[in-house]
């Protein structure tokens, strides 16, 4: 099955210097330590002379370009050595590493043809934009917004993040300059609080607000009300619109359109022009760059680090690459996505998700700000930093591939042994290590990718005879998009009109419930800021700590947070719609604002996450061979490299005898000369045969505590297919775009089927509403015993406690289930006939359960607060007739452990579960066709088939009613005697008329039967299937012979 198909374009990433630099800094032929010190020192100064080159060292850092001054002969031998050493990476990296950065590689957008004509410009260099960084940016409008004498004349707004909690508004995460200030704060929420946070949810004058606030509180004087507008501000509850929209591609100009609408910042104003107008004379060459800096300094005199930032496109002639690149590498992402060991859950996302169904319960939708929050939810999801959750969740088991694993050591193991650099997957090896399908029984695939690729090729003209290597790159995958969007406005309006068309038909794979949100936030640490610039590529957005654009904003507060089978839903209460959060960059989400960070890991994660080649536990392994695929190479060949692994050799100086030292490493490894010093997408052509790169690989390999690791040259330099009209070759980079080719395939995943039958509650339940603490009316314990024992204190001790305090009249209601957090335990409620007898069940229960412990039934005690599910069981106005539900099937279930418990029932478990729940059904009054209709929904046609066959006779027998002790007995103790459950169902039903069932009948009648089989056999959700099959084919077996029945008569 072809899953993906290209898109009809890519982008190239292409350093500025040809290779052939490399070559010249490191030459092929072999010098003594001496010569080829002083060749490639020389080299080196001729470079930085250059000025290309020059420019690009001042644009990457100051410190660097300063220290080119020690490059002479009469420097500090130390202080030359060491810069030379940063030199030379950086010109290693501006002619070997297609990775955008400064002055060093561009961009461009290229298409797919049927012949290759890509050529690159001479100057490869097209044009520049530069513009002010945006932590320079954000510390301008720091220092204005510190001006108090400016403050009275801005417009203000709320801040999103900010939410109440109880008596407290809070606000989890208060950096707005992005200043990495991870602060929490909380005030008072008074009624003067809450109104000003209401009144500036849409931005106004800070002075209008005031009049606001005063004409709301009239007794406050307007001392007071400044005193508290201060307040609010200094603690950026309140924050004003400067910060520029993150949609901008000139947001230095937002800023300044906001300055020069107010007369007190004209001064600040003309000077943010001025520093805009140098920007783009640096760009058309007409300014030198230091006389921007200067400007910019003037400006902001203490503020530190880079000032400007700037981007490169590049000058490609007919950049047309022949098609079957596409084609290939719409293989390779369906081979990776199969092979991804990030197709499952995370393990924290799974971690709380299973806290979230603890606390809340399965149909629940909680308010993502009041998840987050520590004080009124689960506080953040384990392993986040912005801020980092205040105490641990408990464990879960992973599941481990240990198969996978042991798969990948043979294949190893063989390669070694046979002498080989080369793993090729054949079809069944793929098969052997598939971790994923699109089958519908794993989660969807992502509809939108893009694959970074180079392409090892002598020329375009081997490309088009298909003489052609795939490798795919360090960066591997991402989700479609992202690598373009920083580069919007060099790439120009043909980039852009390709992204949004890229984009509509990502979107238009989902149904209409579904919607794509942009999430906007300010990263931690300002600089980060131009990295997440991009184009207004959705239409809604939802924003943290900066402006939003004209498009449509989700509030922070509109959003609620479900879990729908163990994954994590997101929607919009307002719209009624599931939301998918992207973001159109890059940023590392680990640093991301909790709230920014969980909403898009919860999107991501509702599909499979694409991957590179993993080696599991063999990845550390001291040689891994290439791994191949068709015409891609998945993982080029890799070696970790450890300190103990290089013996120093022979005679001289350490640093001689080091580089003996990896010469034998390389014999003994078959290392290759041209290998990369890898680490991530960050990498470092070394030539081991030349001293200077050997004293790099040494340097490096002290500092290294897990280690190196290195990778072999992918292309090599006779397969650099990318040249200019003079023949010089370049390092290319492709990044591939792909889609999803049928959209069916979104649907087909169970968790997909899950979201679209999922109902949704019409409000958040409160906290209030939901909890019932201990002492209260209700009582909840967790009594801990090994799972051999539940049914011991089911068919003893807890029949006895629950008569006794029935006869006592202080419970009208009770129930148990059984569970495992993980440990196994009995989960056990009663709830108090009045509020007078409240505290005296609670000391009762404890008496009770401390006995248990003291002779030795159950190991421990842990007293909670009852979270009652109101949304599972449909709404407020039917949980307490449900909860009586639960009190006929506790009693009823009870019975049914003490009848097994104690030999009176002998059937088969299976046939007594089904019975009942049969039992169970018709008692709501489901008659035959619909207790029947209700499993074919539920249960595949031959499921379980090999459990049932032996057993049918059984089955029918008791389902037809063929008089039978047995049967007699589980009628007796399966009996409704007060008629609850129909009167409820009586109720559910009266409910739905009017409208105020939260959740449809059947998805109620199915939790009853979920929780009565708990009851009574534990909890195993295949065993669960397993007897709903059982049901199933039995029900269609006593049809066949009611119809052979009938035809015979």
């Amino acid at each position: 099955m072809e899953i993906y198909q290209p898109a009809n374009f890519f982008l190239v990433r292409c350093p500025l210097l040809p290779a052939e630099t490399f070559l010249q800094l490191f030459p092929q032929e072999v010098r003594q330590p001496d010569e080829a010190y002083q060749h490639t020192y020389g080299e080196a100064r001729r470079l930085v002379s250059l000025p290309l080159v020059e420019r690009a060292l001042r644009v990457a850092s100051t410190d660097i370009f300063e220290g080119i001054a020690y490059m002479q002969e009469n420097a500090p031998t130390r202080r030359r050595e060491r810069a030379y050493s940063r030199v030379l990476r950086y010109l290693n990296r501006m002619c070997m590493r297609p990775t955008p950065f400064g002055l060093f590689a561009g961009v461009a957008v290229g298409t797919f043809s049927d012949e290759t004509t890509l050529q690159a410009g001479s100057p490869l260099l097209h044009h520049t934009r530069t513009r002010p960084d945006m932590s320079w940016l954000l510390a301008l409008i720091q220092q204005i917004e510190e001006d108090a004498e400016l403050v009275p004349c801005l417009r203000v707004q709320a801040n999103q993040a900010v939410f109440v909690a109880g008596h407290r508004a809070v606000l989890p995460h208060a950096d707005v300059y992005g200043i990495g200030d991870a602060r929490s704060i909380t005030l008072r929420a008074t009624p003067v609080v809450c109104f000003v946070l209401e009144a500036a949810r849409e931005p106004l004058p800070y002075v209008h607000l005031a009049r606001k606030v005063q004409e709301a509180f009239p007794t406050a004087s307007p001392q007071q009300v400044e005193q508290l507008l201060r307040q609010l501000w200094e603690n950026h509850f309140l924050i004003s619109d400067l910060r520029p929209p993150l949609t901008s591609a000139q947001p230095e100009r937002y800023v300044l359109d906001r300055l020069r609408q107010l007369e007190q910042t004209a001064p600040l104003a003309a000077q943010l022009e001025e520093v805009i107008e140098l920007a783009g004379a640096v760009d058309r060459a007409e300014q030198p760059l230091e006389r921007l800096v200067y400007k910019q300094q003037q400006l902001l005199p203490n503020q530190k680090g880079q000032a400007f930032q700037l981007d490169v496109a590049l000058h490609l002639e007919r950049p047309q690459l022949h098609r079957q690149i596409g084609e290939e590498v719409t293989e390779a992402v369906e081979v990776l996505m199969r092979l991804s060991t990030a197709s499952g859950y995370s393990a924290h996302l799974q971690q709380y998700a299973h806290a979230f169904v603890e606390r809340y319960g399965l149909d629940a939708e909680v308010p993502v700000l009041e998840l987050l929050s520590p004080e009124m939810g689960l506080d953040a999801p384990p392993g986040y930093l912005e801020p980092p959750r205040s105490y641990a969740l408990p464990p879960m088991e992973r599941a481990r591939s240990e198969k996978r694993d042991q798969l990948l050591c043979s294949l190893l193991a063989e390669t070694l042994q046979k002498g080989h650099d080369n793993l090729h997957l054949t079809d069944e090896l793929v098969q052997q290590l598939t971790l994923w399908e699109p089958d519908g029984q794993h989660l969807a695939p992502p509809p939108a990718l893009e694959l970074f690729l180079q392409v090892q090729a002598e020329s375009p003209e081997a490309i088009d005879r298909g003489e052609w290597v795939g490798v795919i790159a360090p960066s591997g995958l991402s989700y479609g998009g992202r690598t373009f969007c920083r580069f919007f406005d060099v790439l120009g309006e043909y980039g852009l009109n390709r992204l949004r068309a890229y984009t509509r038909q990502e979107e238009a794979l989902f149904s209409e419930d579904v919607i794509f949100a942009e999430m906007s936030y300010l990263p931690i640490f300002g600089r980060g800021a131009n990295v997440a610039i991009r184009p207004d590529l959705r239409d809604y957005e939802i924003v943290l700590n900066t402006t939003p654009s004209a498009r449509h904003v989700l509030s922070l507060q509109d959003l609620v947070v479900g879990v729908v089978g163990e994954r994590f839903s997101l929607r919009s209460r307002s719209l009624g719609k599931e939301v998918i959060v992207t973001q159109s960059h890059l940023l590392n989400l680990q640093r991301a604002p909790n709230v920014c960070r969980f909403l898009l890991e919860i999107s991501e994660q509702r599909m499979a996450g694409p991957a590179l080649f993993d080696w599991g536990m063999m990845a550390s392994a001291p040689f891994l061979p290439r791994v191949t695929r068709g015409k891609m190479i998945l993982s080029p060949a890799r070696w970790n490299l450890r300190p103990a692994m290089i013996e120093l050799d022979g005679d001289g100086s350490e640093q001689e005898r080091f580089f003996r030292g990896v010469r034998r490493w390389r014999e003994l490894w078959r290392v290759p000369r041209y290998v990369y010093l890898s680490h991530f997408d960050n990498r470092l052509l070394l030539d081991l045969e030349h001293p200077l790169c050997v004293a790099e690989l040494r340097e490096e390999l002290t500092k290294a505590k897990d280690g190196l690791r290195l990778e072999e040259m992918l292309p090599d330099f006779s397969h650099l297919w990318l040249r200019n009209a003079e023949g010089q070759p370049y390092v290319a980079e492709l990044v591939v775009p792909v889609l999803l080719r049928d959209r069916a395939l979104l649907q087909r995943s169970s968790e997909q089927a899950a979201i679209q039958q999922k109902v949704y509650p019409p409000r958040p339940v409160s906290q209030l509403e939901r909890r019932q603490l201990p002492g209260e009316a209700w009582t909840y314990l967790k009594l801990y015993t090994v799972p051999g024992r539940h049914d011991e204190v089911i068919a003893g001790p807890l029949r006895t406690l629950v008569a006794a305090l029935q006869e006592a009249c202080l419970i009208d209601r009770w129930f148990f289930l059984r569970y495992a957090d993980p440990a196994p335990h009995l989960r056990v409620r009663f709830h108090a006939s009045s509020e007078q007898h409240q505290e005296t069940v609670l000391l009762s229960v404890l008496d009770w359960a401390r006995e248990l412990v003291r002779r030795g039934i159950i190991s421990n005690i842990v007293m909670e607060s009852y979270d009652r599910e109101i949304e599972r069981y449909g709404g407020p106005e039917a949980i307490d007739a449900l909860e009586q539900v639960f009190t006929g099937d506790s009693e009823r279930t009870s019975a049914l452990v003490v009848a097994l418990y104690n030999g009176l029932l002998t059937l088969d478990t299976k046939l007594v579960a089904v019975f009942t729940l049969d039992c169970l059904f018709e008692q709501w009054g489901y008659d035959f066709a619909e207790r029947l209709a209700f499993l074919q929904k539920r249960t595949r046609k031959y499921e379980a088939s090999d459990v049932f066959r032996p057993l049918r006779k059984q089955f029918c027998a008791l389902l037809e009613g063929e008089p039978d002790a047995q049967r007699d007995l589980l009628c007796e103790l399966s009996l409704d005697r007060e008629g609850i459950v129909r009167q409820t169902a009586s109720h559910i039903r009266q409910l739905a008329q009017k409208g105020a069932l939260w959740m449809p009948e059947p998805f109620i009648l199915e939790s009853l039967a979920h929780m009565h089989i708990n009851r009574l056999l534990g909890m195993d959700l295949q065993q669960e299937r397993t007897l709903y099959a059982c049901w199933r084919h039995a029900l269609e077996s006593v049809q066949k012979r009611r119809i052979a029945k009938e035809g015979k008569s």
